[in-house]
């Protein structure tokens, strides 16, 4: 994805597609295997906005690294948040992560894998951007139906958002390790993933 602007702004495009390695009808997400490459996570006020720490993943429900002696199922680090600020129950995953490694020269680097491991099928993702957004699809009820009519319901699929850091307008200028989401005149935005598949065969 490419932007350019006539006047300062602030810009963070996503991919905002919803997964479900399994099939579309084929319920909730829990039993997949998620791996990403961080180390660090960024932590949210009562209104679910970063409050500007990185804070590292061990012992929360955020250590999906691949140094992990197991591969995480999503179910239980969905089980192991509180609510979300509005109130939905086992509000689930809507964090960005700090992807490791990271430099400002456009080079790509390993964000996610996820795995449906009754099937075999796998994505990975690789980025040039510096955190990943991971949502659970905790706010889908049900009300909303899609293919075959199917139903789609809280933690139902997967999102995983390459992007610079939510609200980093607000923390980039007093944090060092905060990239700017400014965008200038004469100044080209790029962001680059790549979402790779396999099938288990």
């Amino acid at each position: 994805m490419e932007a350019q602007t006539d006047a300062p702004t602030v810009v963070n495009l996503v991919h905002h597609s919803y997964w479900n390695l399994a099939g579309h009808d084929a319920g909730g997400i829990g039993h997949h295997q998620l791996t990403v490459h961080a180390n660090r996570y960024l932590p949210l006020d009562a209104g679910g906005i970063p409050t500007g720490q990185l804070a590292p993943v061990s012992n929360t429900p955020f250590d999906f690294r691949p140094t992990r002696p197991e591969q995480v199922a999503l179910r239980d680090a969905i089980a192991g948040l509180t609510p979300s600020p509005e109130g939905a129950p086992q509000g689930g995953i809507d964090h960005c992560l700090v992807l490791d490694n990271w430099q400002p020269d456009g080079s790509l680097h390993p964000a996610v894998t996820l795995i449906e491991p009754v099937s075999g099928r796998s994505l990975e993702i690789l980025t040039d951007q510096p955190g990943i957004q991971i949502y659970t699809a905790n706010y889908l009820d049900g009300s909303l139906t899609g293919k075959g009519g199917t139903a789609y319901r809280q933690h139902g699929a997967i999102c995983l958002e390459t992007e610079c850091f939510p609200d980093a307008i607000n923390h980039a200028p007093w944090h060092d390790d905060w990239p700017s989401g400014r965008l200038d005149p004469g100044e080209t935005y790029r962001h680059v993933m790549v979402h790779r598949f396999g099938t288990g065969q």
